[in-house]
C-alpha cells in the first residue's frame, strides 16, 4: 500500500486518507496529500472524526459520514462535495481483514476546474441553442415576406 500511497501523491494534487470505525465513529488514521493542506488549513486529522474535522459544516460531516457508513458496510462509494469554495470528487474503498471490513481507503481530488468548464459548457450550450431558435424565428417570417415581395 505504501508504494501506492507514494505514487498516487506523485501524480496527483489530491490527497489519500484512510479510516476505521471506533465506537460508532469513523476515526482517521492516516492522510497525505497537497489537498489535505486545502481542505483542512494544514491541520492534522489523524486521530479525529469527521465530526471534528467539519465542525463547521456539521449537515456536510452528517452527509460524509452518511458515505463513510456505507463504505463500511463494503460498498465501493464515490460522491461530490462542495466545501469552502471547492468541488472535490472522492473515492472511499473498504478493505477487509478476514472477510471483516478493517479500513477504508479514500482518495480526494479537487474538481473545482472541471466543474467551472462544464458550467461554462453547459451557458455556452444553452446561449448557442438559443440564439438558433431566435434566428430561426426571423428567418422563417423574413422569408415568407421576401417571397411575397418578388411575386
Amino acid at each position: 500500500m505504501a508504494e501506492y500511497v507514494s505514487k498516487a501523491n506523485r501524480e496527483d494534487k489530491g490527497m489519500i486518507f484512510t479510516f476505521s470505525k471506533r465506537n460508532q465513529q469513523f476515526v482517521y488514521s492516516y492522510s497525505h496529500g497537497p489537498l489535505l493542506d486545502q481542505i483542512h488549513r494544514g491541520q492534522e486529522i489523524t486521530g479525529k472524526t469527521v465530526f471534528e474535522m467539519y465542525k463547521d459544516a456539521p449537515d456536510l460531516a452528517h452527509v460524509i459520514h452518511e458515505y463513510y457508513e456505507m463504505a463500511w458496510n463494503g460498498e465501493y462509494v464515490e460522491y461530490e462535495i462542495h466545501y469552502r469554495d471547492k468541488e472535490h470528487l472522492t473515492s472511499l474503498r473498504p478493505v477487509a481483514h478476514q472477510g471483516t471490513v478493517a479500513q477504508v481507503v479514500g482518495i480526494c481530488t479537487d474538481i473545482t476546474l472541471q466543474k467551472e468548464q462544464e458550467r461554462k459548457l453547459a451557458q455556452a450550450m444553452a446561449r448557442s441553442d438559443f440564439l438558433s431558435k431566435v434566428s430561426h424565428e426571423l428567418r422563417t417570417p423574413l422569408n415568407g415576406i421576401l417571397g411575397f415581395a418578388q411575386l
